[in-house]
């Protein structure tokens, strides 16, 4: 459901991420912007406070947990009926592969945390699919 009105994020954080963002949008092309003085309460999950998207990954976390139980590891495919789970367990292989990049070249990593890596791989998150494959065949 989609808000009429362009409010501050705080006052939309029951309605969710997705709605958030595409509320953001729509009033960024009307100009019609909430107020950059306008700060969430404490508290409130919204878009520039992380807590929302953390509790996603910690949500898809526990769906990875669910997986490994049912299926005795954590290799989700891509075409996994879960297609939340599928394509989370993708970008985080992403995440990953850009954070080794940005190692190497001496940047701070943007994109996923040493602790992040630290828990999915504790997990048993197959981090390289094909080299999985091929190592089973071996």
């Amino acid at each position: 459901v989609m808000m009429r009105s362009c409010v501050a994020f705080s006052e939309l954080s029951a309605r969710g991420y997705n709605a958030q963002r595409l509320n953001f949008l729509r009033c960024r092309r009307r100009g019609s912007l909430a107020k950059a003085d306008d700060k969430p309460e404490p508290g409130t999950t919204s878009i520039s406070s992380g807590k929302w998207k953390h509790k996603l990954w910690k949500d898809r976390l526990e769906d990875l947990r669910k997986f490994k139980a049912e299926h005795g590891h954590a290799n989700v495919p891509q075409n996994y009926r879960d297609k939340r789970l599928a394509k989370w367990v993708n970008k985080q292989r992403e995440y990953r592969k850009k954070a080794s990049q940005d190692a190497a070249n001496g940047k701070p990593s943007q994109s996923i945390t040493s602790e992040r890596i630290a828990i999915l791989t504790k997990e048993g998150f197959v981090w390289d699919p094909l080299d999985e494959a091929w190592n089973q065949r071996l």
